[in-house]
């Protein structure tokens, strides 16, 4: 029995493709060709599968970096300021100069150095709000979608207790963002089927 696809939480997605995960490794390979160096972003709501996906992509592409989002979000209430960090720093990558930044210490996460992002390498860009990070210059943008009981059980799985004490406002401010800035994509990924590959960070 086939599975049914997956609904669609965004409107404004409505009309775009939906591939699977494997599906959309070949899609990104079309958008691959446009440009010697190229950007791809990931977006969806917190325990879609973004950081899984872009584990994939970065196996598939190694020569490209990634930027996870969760290094910038300076709390849990500064989803907004992180995305706004990350266009800057992608905009100075864009224009051919090599910015870093230094990822944000959750709790429970080693300190870590200066990150830096080369000019010369593609970029794949994941998190909440990289589709408004990556418009109207990104190669390819990736929107996945899950249902919200299942992301919220992946969420708790990847980052345990700590957490658990932030979902509702978490989802909050996604809400509170993809109201004010609808979220745009070339495909929508159905992450249902996703293998949760946890990574040791926060988000």
């Amino acid at each position: 029995m086939n599975t049914p696809p997956i609904a669609v939480q965004s409107p404004g997605l409505a009309a775009v493709p939906t591939l699977s995960p494997d599906a959309v490794l070949a899609w990104f390979d079309t958008r691959a060709s446009l440009n010697e160096r190229w950007l791809f972003t990931l977006d969806g709501r917190s325990g879609a599968g973004k950081t899984q996906l872009s584990d994939r992509l970065a196996q598939h592409y190694p020569h490209a970096q990634v930027l996870h989002l969760d290094d910038l979000y300076r709390d849990w209430d500064s989803l907004p300021s992180g995305v706004l960090r990350a266009r800057q720093l992608v905009e100075h990558w864009r224009a051919g100069r090599s910015p870093s930044y230094k990822p944000t210490q959750w709790a429970g996460v080693p300190p870590r150095e200066r990150e830096p992002i080369h000019a010369t390498r593609s970029l794949i860009v994941e998190g909440v709000g990289a589709g408004w990070v990556g418009q109207n210059i990104a190669e390819g943008s990736a929107w996945l979608e899950a249902s919200r009981e299942q992301r919220r059980i992946r969420a708790l799985r990847r980052d345990g207790e700590m957490f658990a004490p932030y979902w509702v406002s978490w989802e909050a401010q996604e809400r509170s963002w993809f109201t004010a800035h609808p979220p745009r994509a070339d495909v929508v990924v159905d992450a249902s089927d996703l293998t949760d590959e946890e990574r040791s960070a926060a988000h």
